[in-house]
């Protein structure tokens, strides 16, 4: 047996959206692609998603997931609660929908998956994120990845995709000939320059590939605009080999380039990984990390373009306030870089291909309400969702932990009967519960004994602001 996949989807929440924690693993560690819920491709789910899985089987008899409800919830935007669809259904997702999370097979079945390096709908993570699961069960996992110029909206060229099926078939040759073929990863570079051949460089795996990483110090701070990328914003070389010109508006940040000086072209392979400490204003941001191919001669990193190409590009999900130094990566890419041109890394918080937020601006956090349990604990709630809690009240400059209860809506009242039992009510007909150490949340109507662990509520009434809440026991609000 072997398997060619027609569609490399292993993973279909994070396809939907995108929060920036994973990454092909070779200089930092992938993280969890559904906490927090990230930005979501607007072509992909609305076109794409919605009208595919509308019309087809949602899900095997008996489970509980609804695909339809959850691609309603994405497009309606932020602030994604605690009690949203997603939770409900994710491990539905996983379990029914996404290959990723199925088991390792105890005996290996060989791979061969093509993915496009500049496809910013599915992008070569899908592959990725499959190859490290495997071989992190089995290092010798036969699985081959092959990563080349072709995706949705991008370059498929009769070249390219023919290149792509002959590859498949001599490895399916090699599997029939009862050969087991080893584990490799092939990428072909992209090019945007006339009479150059792309590489196709080879490797037992993409960090045997990546000769060495090249690092860029960005020793300025700035200001990122939500400002959208104009033109060209699906990748690379859609013109047959022709390059397009892009101008980046003005107010980006620019955190550094790579030039080649050589003579040579210089092969670029893997995610771009950003490291950088973040001061958002509002609750819930976008930041999207783009690499794009410039000529030199234009001045590399020149704020405001033109650009030649967009590299790669993808969103990192800023969830809360004061997030601090964050490190995350790009889509990765293969692209051949001409003499003459430069790599250059800019941040923007819009890119017009994944959701803006829907969430204020700005964090209002003016203090609305306070319960204090004893001399050692205290909470308190802001204007615009948040949450504190101090263990030294009596303190001079007590300290308050700071999080995020309820983003967007007003926290008008809380109400604590124990250092476990903190109640807070908000503008919108919602109830939070705070236990000492995290808050949950259930939308109005959908409490229960389960809920909340402390007995259910028998009735909130939605349809207007709750001002205020008073718990005198674990048992009983008013």
């Amino acid at each position: 047996a072997a398997i060619i996949p027609y569609a490399t989807l292993t993973d279909v929440f994070s396809a939907l959206e995108w929060n920036g924690r994973a990454s092909d693993g070779v200089i930092v560690p992938s993280g969890n692609t559904a906490i927090p819920i990230g930005s979501y491709s607007k072509t992909w789910v609305s076109s794409i998603a919605y009208s595919t899985f509308s019309g087809t089987q949602k899900a095997p008899k008996g489970s509980q997931d609804d695909l339809f409800s959850i691609l309603t919830a994405l497009m309606t935007g932020e602030p994604y609660g605690p009690d949203t669809v997603f939770q409900n259904n994710l491990s539905n997702w996983q379990n029914y929908h996404s290959v990723l999370y199925e088991p390792v097979p105890s005996v290996p079945v060989p791979i061969f998956a093509v993915q496009g390096t500049t496809d910013l709908f599915l992008s070569a993570l899908q592959v990725q994120m499959l190859v490290n699961r495997l071989q992190s069960i089995d290092p010798n996992y036969p699985i081959t990845a092959f990563y080349l110029n072709m995706g949705h909206s991008n370059e498929q060229s009769s070249t390219i995709v023919n290149q792509a099926a002959t590859a498949a078939m001599n490895w399916l040759n090699e599997v029939m000939s009862s050969d087991t073929p080893s584990p490799q990863v092939m990428v072909n570079t992209t090019t945007c320059s006339d009479n150059v051949n792309s590489d196709i460089v080879v490797a037992p795996s993409l960090n045997n590939l990546i000769a060495q990483s090249v690092e860029i110090s960005a020793t300025s701070s700035g200001i990122v605009n939500s400002t959208a990328l104009i033109s060209d914003q699906n990748g690379a070389c859609s013109n047959a080999q022709s390059p397009k010109t892009s101008t980046l508006p003005l107010g980006d940040l620019i955190i550094g380039s790579i030039d080649n000086t050589t003579n040579n072209p210089v092969n670029l392979a893997g995610g771009v990984v950003i490291t950088a400490t973040l001061a958002p204003t509002g609750l819930s941001e976008t930041l999207v990390a783009q690499l794009w191919d410039q000529n030199s001669a234009l001045g590399c990193g020149t704020n405001g373009g033109p650009y030649n190409e967009l590299i790669t590009a993808s969103p990192y999900r800023i969830v809360g306030p004061n997030p601090g130094k964050v490190t995350f990566e790009t889509f990765p890419d293969g692209w051949t870089l001409m003499p003459g041109h430069c790599a250059v890394v800019v941040l923007s918080q819009s890119s017009g291909q994944w959701h803006e937020d829907s969430m204020p601006t700005n964090i209002d956090e003016s203090l609305r309400s306070v319960s204090c349990i004893s001399t050692s604990l205290c909470v308190a709630t802001g204007a615009t969702g948040m949450g504190y809690v101090t263990t030294s009240p009596t303190a001079s400059t007590p300290t308050w932990t700071q999080s995020i209860v309820d983003p967007g809506n007003i926290i008008t009242s809380v109400s604590c009967v124990d250092v476990t039992d903190c109640y807070v009510v908000d503008n919108v007909g919602q109830v939070f519960y705070f236990n000492g150490t995290n808050w949950y949340g259930w939308k109005s109507g959908n409490f229960s004994t389960q809920d909340t662990g402390q007995g259910g509520w028998t009735s909130i009434d939605s349809s207007n602001d709750l001002t205020s809440i008073s718990c005198p026991t674990s048992t009983f609000c008013m």
